[in-house]
């Protein structure tokens, strides 16, 4: 199963409780505790995306989401081949993926993301990259480029598993075209990654695939508007 991943920008008029009925008991929990509207809107935003693909995919079977000690999240699903999902919420905008072609990464944020470079950049750039970035800043592009480079790198330490405990400073990404230039934080070659960054209607959506062999994949990209949205 190639790369499927499902975004969406979470508007006020979000149908949360469309959303809620697909959940399951431990995932309204967490729901719940968010304490801002807007948090919570895109968790159930981003579970649900998950769950429209699994349905989609595979039918109305049970399948129940678990996250290991890092926090990276796996389904387990009965009678069917392992398969890999990712999960992404931030700043109304959520998005999921899902495959059985190797482990992957999905990241989405908002380009109105306030991002406090000075700070950021000795954490988020490795040397190699600092290098070329500092011929970028000043110039319009300067958030978005650094915003593409972040992006691709979360969805990386997602598809490893090893969060921001990886280290961004460790690895190096290219933008165009999206691509490793070191190895990744787990030590798996550049050559078995396949990266795609793209602009998503107010945002920036990166996806990450790994698999030990060098065959590529097609990333199913797609935007799902909600019942009621209005557009």
């Amino acid at each position: 199963m190639h790369p499927i991943v499902r975004w969406t920008r979470v508007r006020d008029n979000f149908p949360a409780e469309h959303a809620l009925q697909r959940l399951a008991d431990h995932e309204k929990r967490k729901a719940a505790s968010f304490r801002f509207a807007s948090d919570r809107q895109s968790y159930c935003a981003a579970h649900f995306l998950l769950w429209s693909m699994i349905h989609d995919a595979f039918g109305p079977k049970p399948y129940q989401l678990i996250y290991g000690s890092t926090g990276k999240p796996h389904v387990l699903m009965p009678y069917e081949r392992h398969i890999e999902v990712s999960l992404s919420h931030s700043n109304g905008f959520a998005a999921a993926g899902v495959t059985s072609a190797g482990r992957l990464g999905v990241d989405i944020e908002s380009f109105g993301k306030t991002l406090a470079l000075k700070e950021l950049e000795p954490l988020a750039l490795s040397d190699r990259e600092r290098t070329e970035f500092a011929h970028s800043v000043g110039h319009d592009r300067t958030d978005d480029v650094f915003l593409r480079r972040w992006t691709l790198k979360e969805a990386i330490v997602k598809a490893t598993g090893q969060g921001l405990a990886a280290g961004f400073q460790n690895f190096a990404v290219s933008i165009l075209p999206p691509g490793l230039l070191t190895r990744a934080p787990d030590g798996s070659p550049s050559a078995e990654w396949q990266l795609d960054v793209t602009s998503v209607n107010g945002g920036i959506l990166a996806v990450a695939l790994h698999q030990a062999t060098t065959q590529s994949f097609p990333f199913d990209v797609e935007e799902y508007v909600f019942p009621g949205d209005g557009r």
